[in-house]
């Protein structure tokens, strides 16, 4: 009897590219849900590994790996889109009653 051996799936990549003054929800929504995907490897990627400082400068998001070593080619890149400026509301409309 022959038995054949099971045919290994290769794990698909996903990378979600960050950079310094990004938006954190434009990057941790898609982790979010694209963690659950099967059979996936989920990257969080910037210049180089290591903490990236979001918008607001107090939320860090921490790169996993470098665009050097994230090969492209078997790789679905998500980039987060560029930063806008916060809208400049007067202090006395945020006021309560």
């Amino acid at each position: 009897m022959d038995q054949e051996t099971p045919i290994m799936a290769e794990k698909r990549q996903i990378a979600i590219v960050l950079y310094p003054g990004m938006t954190a929800l434009d990057a941790l929504g898609p982790y979010e849900v694209l963690k659950l995907l099967p059979d996936s490897e989920l990257r969080l990627v910037a210049h180089e590994v290591g903490p990236v400082v979001t918008d607001r400068d107090a939320l860090i998001i921490g790169a996993t790996h470098s665009l050097e070593e994230t090969p492209i080619r078997s790789s679905c890149l998500f980039q987060a889109r560029k930063p806008t400026p916060p809208p400049q509301w007067p202090m006395d409309d945020c006021s309560p009653g």
